[in-house]
């Protein structure tokens, strides 16, 4: 949306507004008055209507609080009379201003989309704070970049073992938070953890977990499969960077509830790297949920 959409918009809906409450009441609602609901200077609203600035995009950077406010003023007009019936060019300058005006926005996007409603989070917070166990199969051996071979020419996975602690989300805050961990080499090398936190979105029948990494800021998102009522393992997709290069890697997760463990840090000495043989126990209960087969049906993508 360009500026001059949002300007055209803006306008427009001023004008309805004041023509519409103009209608309800004794007389016509002037500028002095509108500027007076608004909270804003009648000079800026006077300029702004009648397009008396050389630059709309200046006008609008230096006004940026007095055009929030407009829009917020028309927003609660609109919301208290509800918006059925409106005319096609009115709701469309109200989708464009008022609905969607920062909808290039990434966290806009997730706040319009992701259910707050207070029974939702009770529900989610009820279920799924605790402790959980993740497993991966991770994105290749650092030397060569392949699996592990075996001596009868086989392959052997690297297997990452990372931990999440979920948090039950505060009175007032809509997002349950979460904190994962992980080395991002082999047990015994006295590396530090990889530590992530952020927030996780209730969207339909999924969770996104979305942070980033303590220390780097690398990005990490997680989607999973979300149902209430089976918490005790689920699984996902999980999209990072790769440390031992300057690539983003996709595989597929495994989280499994921990139930011994009061806090992640409980779970610290357990947290490493191996070859998916000596870890076979372990994981043989869902090997097949975290395989990153890649072929289906002659179509190639991971499949949740």
């Amino acid at each position: 949306m360009t500026e001059e959409e949002r300007y055209f918009a803006l306008c427009t809906l001023i004008q309805y507004y004041r023509i519409k409450a103009a209608r309800s009441s004794a007389g016509a609602l002037t500028l002095e008055a509108l500027a007076i609901a608004f909270g804003i200077e009648r000079k800026f609203l006077s300029n702004f209507l009648g397009g008396l600035s050389r630059d709309k995009r200046e006008t609008a950077a230096h006004h940026s609080d007095d055009i929030q406010k407009v829009r917020e003023g028309l927003r609660k007009w609109f919301d208290e009379r509800g918006r059925q019936g409106l005319p096609g060019l009115i709701e469309r300058a109200a989708s464009l201003v008022l609905d969607h005006e920062e909808s290039d926005r990434i966290d806009n996007i997730f706040h319009r989309l992701a259910d707050t409603r207070p029974e939702s989070i009770n529900t989610f917070n009820k279920a799924f704070p605790g402790v959980y166990d993740i497993w991966r199969y991770a994105a290749h051996e650092v030397a060569t970049y392949r699996p592990v071979p075996n001596t009868d020419g086989t392959r052997n996975y690297w297997v990452a073992h990372a931990a999440l602690q979920i948090f039950p989300a505060d009175p007032g805050h809509p997002y349950p938070r979460f904190e994962i961990r992980f080395r991002s080499s082999k047990r015994g090398t006295g590396r530090d953890f990889n530590t992530t936190f952020g927030e996780i979105a209730i969207i339909q029948r999924h969770l996104y977990f979305i942070g980033r990494e303590d220390g780097t800021s690398y990005p990490l998102v997680v989607v999973a499969r979300y149902n209430a009522r089976h918490n005790t393992d689920f699984r996902g997709f999980v999209i990072r960077s790769n440390h031992n290069s300057s690539s983003l890697f996709a595989a597929r997760v495994m989280f499994v509830k921990n139930n011994t463990a009061e806090s992640i840090n409980d779970i610290d000495k357990d947290l490493y790297i191996e070859l998916d043989k000596n870890i076979a126990d372990k994981i043989k209960g869902f090997e097949e949920e975290i395989l990153n087969t890649v072929d289906h049906e002659g179509h190639g993508g991971l499949i949740l």
